[in-house]
């Protein structure tokens, strides 16, 4: 609150929220589609959206206690389309992180523009003035779709030097 990002303050514009449109009616209007715990995964981003600092963390809440999932980003928004027992409101050329497994149902991304950068593609690398639009993509065996896949809400993120 001091005009000086840091690692406490919310970073992005939290987007994707399962209000209406659910696939089987397992709306969660706080966070993404419910899923087997009853209520949705959110997505939320602290610390900075510097490039150079490469401070952004990502943290997905409410996954399912030790469900594997993926961080995926990509350059555009779209209406939401049912991706499992969830929504998916990013498109474009869409990059994922490395799968990781979620303790205690939350899974922490850092270092997302030194991965980008080194990993991705130039169309998907991030620089100072881009916007990526990011989303966490889980297993959910028990689901209440039946899908046994879902996917938590998103946050848009512009980036600074």
């Amino acid at each position: 609150g001091n005009g000086i990002p840091d690692e406490c303050e919310s970073v992005g514009t939290p987007f994707c929220f399962c209000a209406s449109g659910a696939p089987c009616g397992n709306s969660d209007p706080a966070a993404g589609c419910a899923n087997s715990t009853g209520s949705g995964a959110l997505l939320a981003g602290r610390g900075g959206s510097s490039v150079s600092a490469d401070d952004l963390v990502l943290t997905a809440t409410g996954l399912p206690s030790t469900a594997l999932g993926l961080l995926f980003m990509g350059p555009s928004q779209v209406a939401s389309k049912p991706l499992g027992d969830g929504l998916r409101c990013i498109t474009g050329g869409l990059r994922r992180y490395p799968v990781q497994k979620a303790a205690g149902g939350t899974v922490v991304y850092s270092g997302l523009v030194t991965y980008a950068n080194a990993n991705f593609p130039p169309a998907g690398n991030i620089f100072s003035g881009s916007t990526w639009h990011f989303a966490h993509w889980y297993r959910d065996p028990g689901g209440p779709c039946g899908s046994n896949s879902n996917v938590s809400s998103a946050v848009s993120v512009t980036f600074v030097p």
